[in-house]
């Protein structure tokens, strides 16, 4: 039976024993290859094809009924299971997965959580972690230096397989046996997929695994496990599909103990061992290249020579990448921090991205998905060079087509294209701006979106629903309704539409009912285009409209600076929606009260300013009631700060100094010359802040007006210091104008 059967012990995603299970497998010449890969795999590796794929992939594997329960099983290049499944496929030899089904291994509830308690603390050790272990037995503090030191560099050495069997055999004797239940209860099961395997034929079989299971599957080991039994565990049904992965994601952390700590330099110990240093360095220097940084010939070759030392110093064979790092970073980081950044997020881990051809994939939403991108002529903003914007002219079938498709991405949470609120009517259609940011994480992101239905509608259903049930936030809900209005995807919209019906009656929260306003609006506008009947939206904004308006001095008083800020935006919404909707009903309502707002002492004296300037602007009032205000504002030395900031809210956002009479400038300037020392330099930051958004207008008419009544003012030092020193530039001949 031993000449029938071989077990390989492996690292995962180790360059070594990639490299040297083709050489051993071919030797061996195996009838059957099985590897560890959760059982439901099998139906997927019978039809898996390597011509149409690109590495670094991954096996998904989700439950249909609850796609939060799902497991990735990925591979790289690099990785000794792909090379396996790889030799297996060019040479026609049958594939087998042999682990747990993941159907199982999905319930926690189906093992217990915790060791032996007779086990020693060197034993639990050994478990938890067996090659940390024989690496701090070894003097290592680093697992993957001592592992990549003795293991991964060989270039030879068919044998070194058996070596690390007999190893992981010692280590499985010293810790009695014993493991955690889920890791037995995946040997017995492997055992049993074997013994299967064995009792068939007199086959030839090959068994990839990693190097903890090797010897608990060899021949000898046989009678010692329990056999399985599969009533014991609950299951549930599991789908399988293999979707592209990146090197990101291969990095060991938290979430993936099976990982390693640098792709990029696995990747080139695979391709070429012999030249690993010098290719990974001339890898930097591309990627420092790609991003205007010159690295020079001489660096590269310090660099190399740097981390071969360490290697040296360190009585290691070759260079690791702790010496890889460290040489990279003395040499070429220049303790500069983009340097450093890419050394840490580019350099060390790599980028590379797998690519799975349509046909293999067997997610329907992710084939609907591509086809329309094709259809729909996105190819060139989906991709990594992709463009940028987009503009699209609904009048047009196709255009308004891909605008659907495009409102249906950001409903399934792809946040690879956003429109622009910019919004121009022409001849009674819309034309939209779309720009793209396209990331390598979207292709995942799509397949995992995938398991939640067959179809991007089904898919955007089922989050709507939870979205319904679950969320609160009424800005969030009516920025769904108007991407489902222009998706036209009616049914959700009209549930969507009822939600804020129900979430706007106790909500009393004037900033996040303005924001509503907006999309409201844009759903308004979008109606005529699918025959919708805005109704009930047009109810939505009646309702709320009169709550906004009557509350909106309320909530201005008693706030923060930033709270100020924010409510000003919310008075924009609230304004805007009167001039695009051209609708008078509580319009004279929303007049009177941004009077009373703004004549209100205790309302906020940013947001007061900010009244001011709009109240002038659209002629609410006149230049004597301003007049009024400005005597009031700039008589109180006891207020200087809050007066700074009726400045600061009323120039905020715009040039509104034109709105400012010679009367009103001159009593601004005698509250500045009536300013203590200490007062003015307290409050100058504010004030220059404040007269930074003056453009050339504005200082032209400063600049006039202080010129044609310099007489009647009593010294325009301290006004012209402050627009002076905001140093925009414009006002270098001031002084000479004032002398």
């Amino acid at each position: 039976m031993e000449d029938r059967l071989k077990i390989y012990g492996i690292r995962h995603h180790g360059a070594g024993s990639a490299r040297r299970i083709s050489t051993s497998l071919k030797k061996f010449q195996p009838n059957v290859i099985c590897i560890e890969i959760p059982y439901e795999a099998n139906e997927l590796l019978s039809r898996f094809e390597l011509t149409s794929q690109i590495c670094p992939l991954a096996i998904m594997f989700y439950s249909p009924n609850n796609p939060s329960q799902c497991l990735y099983y990925p591979f790289a290049e690099f990785s000794p299971e792909y090379q396996a499944l790889r030799y297996g496929i060019e040479n026609g030899i049958e594939i087998k997965a042999i682990d747990l089904p993941a159907g199982i291994s999905l319930i926690s509830n189906n093992f217990n959580q915790e060791l032996d308690k007779s086990l020693t603390r060197d034993q639990k050790n050994i478990i938890r972690d067996p090659i940390s272990y024989l690496a701090r037995k070894s003097g290592y503090k680093d697992t993957e230096l001592w592992w990549n030191s003795y293991f991964e560099s060989w270039t030879e050495g068919e044998d070194l397989f058996d070596t690390v069997n007999q190893l992981m055999q010692q280590l499985r004797n010293n810790s009695a046996g014993l493991d955690d239940d889920e890791t037995l209860t995946r040997e017995s099961f492997m055992h049993s997929q074997l013994q299967l395997q064995l009792k068939e034929s007199d086959k030839k079989i090959a068994v990839v695994c990693g190097a903890w299971h090797a010897p608990v599957l060899v021949n000898q080991n046989f009678v010692q496990q329990e056999s399985f039994d599969s009533s014991k565990y609950k299951s549930i049904p599991i789908q399988t599909s293999i979707i592209p992965w990146n090197y990101s994601r291969l990095v060991l952390n938290s979430d993936y103990s099976a990982g390693i700590e640098s792709p990029s330099w696995s990747e080139c110990l695979f391709t070429d061992p012999n030249h690993a240093v010098s290719r990974w360095f001339a890898r930097a220097a591309k990627i420092f290249r790609l991003h205007d940084i010159s690295v020079s010939t001489a660096e590269l070759i310090d660099s190399e020579r740097l981390a071969r030392e360490l290697a040296l110093i360190r009585e290691i064979p070759v260079p690791g990448i702790v010496e890889l790092f460290e040489s990279c970073l003395t040499v070429l980081g220049k303790n500069e921090e983009l340097r450093i950044k890419l050394i840490k997020e580019e350099i060390i881990i790599g980028s590379r991205f797998g690519q799975v051809d349509l046909k293999m994939n067997t997610l329907a939403l992710v084939k609907e998905f591509k086809n329309c991108i094709t259809t729909l002529s996105l190819k060139p903003y989906w991709s990594q060079n992709n463009k940028e914007f987009k503009e699209l002219d609904l009048r047009k079938e196709k255009h308004l087509l891909t605008s659907q498709f495009l409102h249906k991405s950001c409903l399934l949470g792809l946040n690879w294209c956003s429109v622009s609120n910019d919004e121009k009517i022409r001849l009674g259609n819309f034309s939209e701006t779309w720009t793209f940011q396209w990331t390598e994480e979207l292709e995942i992101e799509l397949s995992h979106k995938a398991t939640y239905g067959s179809t991007i509608e089904e898919v955007i259903i089922h989050f709507i629903d939870n979205d319904l049930k679950k969320n609160h936030d009424l800005l969030e809900l009516a920025q769904k309704l108007e991407h489902l209005l222009k998706s036209n995807l009616q049914a959700s919209w009209i549930k969507v539409l009822e939600g804020i019906r129900l979430r706007t009656f106790d909500n009393t929260d004037v900033e996040q009912l303005s924001y509503l306003i907006n999309p409201l609006v844009a759903c308004l506008n979008y109606g005529s285009l699918y025959k919708i009947n805005m109704d009930q939206v047009k109810g939505i904004i009646q309702f709320i409209l009169p709550k906004i308006i009557l509350d909106f001095k309320n909530q201005l008083i008693g706030i923060g600076d930033e709270k100020a800020k924010r409510l000003i935006e919310s008075y924009n919404l609230i304004n805007r929606y009167f001039i695009q909707s051209r609708n008078d009903l509580y319009l004279d309502l929303w007049k009177d009260e941004c009077k009373n707002i703004g004549k209100n002492k205790l309302v906020h004296p940013i947001a007061r300013g900010y009244f001011w300037n709009k109240l002038l602007e659209n002629k609410t009032v006149d230049e004597e009631d301003f007049a009024i205000e400005i005597k009031y504002q700039f008589k109180d030395q006891l207020q200087i700060e809050q007066t700074a900031k009726w400045i600061e809210g009323f120039l905020y956002q715009s040039n509104a100094f034109y709105l400012i009479n010679e009367t009103s400038l001159s009593v601004m300037n005698e509250w500045l010359i009536a300013l203590q020392e200490d007062e003015f330099k307290n409050i100058l930051p504010l004030l220059r802040r404040s007269f930074s958004t003056l453009g050339q207008a504005e200082i032209n008419s400063i600049r006039t007006k202080i010129y044609k009544n310099k007489e009647d003012l009593i010294s325009p030092t301290n006004i012209t210091l402050i627009v002076n020193k905001t140093r925009l530039g414009y006002l270098s001949d001031l002084f000479k104008l004032l002398e």
